[in-house]
């Protein structure tokens, strides 16, 4: 045995075996990395894509524009759209998109787009190609005409009569500087719109003019026809132009509850700013209501809009009221006359027009003064809407409006003499469709009402469903 230490040769050499294969192993694997990265750094010219020549970015926008004009000649807007909208990423500083663009708006309608898009065709040619600049311009023209504004359309008809008077385009831009200039020289017009619809009312609420008595809220569900004309005729030449009058008549016919008929005449004179002032309008109406053949609310308004901002597809718009109220009691509403008073709000509206739609908003304060003291209120009233076109011509109606009222006495109602607190919401969806013929077209909406109240006299959910038939002349 002696002093020294045995060695287990067979034990040392199997290690230093696997040793040797697994450095192997790894310097395998370490080459066969270098080999894939140097065939990578061969093979990366071949795999990236080659760039896009300025003769291959013009073939497929001349494709795409080409597309995009025989889906709008096929009148499938919505398909022209979205192929001119490709073209115009591909090349933006060429005319021919944004006017064949607007072209699909204006044939959707969306006016206040369509002119932005022509506006810009006209600069983009302007000096290159005065013809497709005097076609964009006159189509800005026509779409400014529609939206009722005249001095914008005016001045691009001017444009187009200026460029090439004997061309069918400028002959038409003619005509309708003619149309433009006979409104301001004194040719008066008159415009009618009727509504005649069905609505299926699940919790019939008597509220013209106001927030419903407790006795007008019947808590039953009815079913009614109702009827809306409204005439308006307007002055120019004598008075500031755009001056008008109109009257309005409105009539319910309830099918069991016919003690909630209701009827409404309104009397109106809008009185515009003049063309030095910013935008804007004095409105006076005059107010007789009846229900169930009694006389319920006679009242005054006037309204003051103020444009405060307005561009091609936006605008704001300051709005102050005040309201003078006269209710009458009748054998329903024997306590009516406590409502009598006057009314304060003041608020401010914006518009604006998108390639997805139309949207609106506009928030309100006001504050009403009355006999009774269970009708004075503080209030808040926000209220936000869109009109998006859809498919097959289609135009969708959807909108939300929360009103807040913090009386300012307790009520009468009340056992413990609370203030009443009122947080209204509502909600809408809708559908308009095609005319069916010429200014006549059909819609329906629900609308669905959360009348929140600390006093449960006043607290309730209303839902309508309504069918209406449109006329527009």
């Amino acid at each position: 045995m002696g002093g020294g230490r045995e060695v287990d040769v067979k034990g040392v050499i199997p290690m230093r075996v696997s040793e040797a294969k697994s450095r192997w192993t790894v310097l395998r694997l370490a080459d066969v990395f270098r080999l894939f990265f140097a065939l990578f750094l061969v093979l990366l010219p071949l795999l990236s894509p080659a760039p896009i020549s300025a003769q291959d970015s013009d073939e497929a926008y001349r494709i795409a524009v080409a597309r995009g004009i025989t889906a709008l000649n096929q009148k499938q807007y919505k398909e022209a759209e979205q192929i001119l909208r490709s073209a115009q990423a591909l090349q933006p500083d060429n005319p021919e998109a944004p006017l064949h663009l607007g072209r699909a708006y204006q044939a959707m309608r969306k006016d206040e787009e369509a002119a932005a898009l022509f506006l810009r065709a006209a600069l983009l040619a302007e000096g290159t190609d005065p013809p497709l600049a005097t076609n964009a311009r006159y189509h800005a023209g026509l779409s400014y005409f529609r939206l009722g504004l005249f001095d914008e359309a005016g001045s691009e008809f001017e444009k187009v009569v200026a460029a090439d008077a004997a061309s069918p385009v400028g002959r038409s831009a003619g005509e309708h500087l003619d149309r433009i200039k006979k409104r301001e020289n004194g040719t008066s017009r008159f415009t009618l719109l009727s509504n005649i619809g069905y609505q299926h009312d699940d919790n019939v609420v008597l509220e013209p003019r106001g927030s419903a008595p407790e006795a007008g809220i019947s808590r039953k569900g009815d079913h009614r026809m109702m009827f809306y004309l409204r005439g308006r005729y307007t002055i120019d030449g004598w008075v500031p132009s755009g001056t008008s009058v109109g009257y309005s008549i409105y009539q319910s016919i309830h099918t069991v509850l016919d003690k909630f008929n209701t009827q409404s005449h309104e009397l109106s004179l809008s009185l515009p700013f003049p063309k030095r002032w910013p935008g804007g309008a004095l409105n006076y109406a005059l107010d007789l209501s009846s229900v169930d053949h009694d006389t319920y609310f006679f009242g005054h308004s006037l309204k003051s809009q103020l444009a405060l901002a307005r561009r091609t597809n936006w605008a704001t718009q300051l709005n102050y009221q005040f309201q003078w109220k006269d209710f009458y009691r009748t054998d329903l509403f024997p306590n009516n006359s406590e409502r009598d008073g006057t009314n304060h709000a003041i608020g401010i509206t914006g518009r604006l027009g998108l390639p997805v739609g139309r949207f609106r908003a506009e928030y309100f304060a006001d504050v009403e003064d009355t006999r009774g003291a269970d009708w004075d209120y503080v209030g808040h009233r926000f209220f936000t809407g869109a009109e998006v076109p859809m498919r097959f011509n289609l135009l969708g109606d959807i909108g939300f409006d929360y009103t807040y009222r913090a009386h300012r006495n307790p009520n009468s109602v009340s056992a413990t003499q609370e203030r009443r607190r009122d947080r209204i919401y509502t909600v809408w969806t809708g559908i308009a469709f095609p005319p069916m013929i010429k200014g006549v077209n059909l819609s329906v909406r629900y609308t669905h009402t959360r009348h929140g109240s600390n006093l449960s006299s006043f607290d309730y959910r209303r839902g309508v469903t309504s069918v209406n038939l449109i006329g527009r002349f």
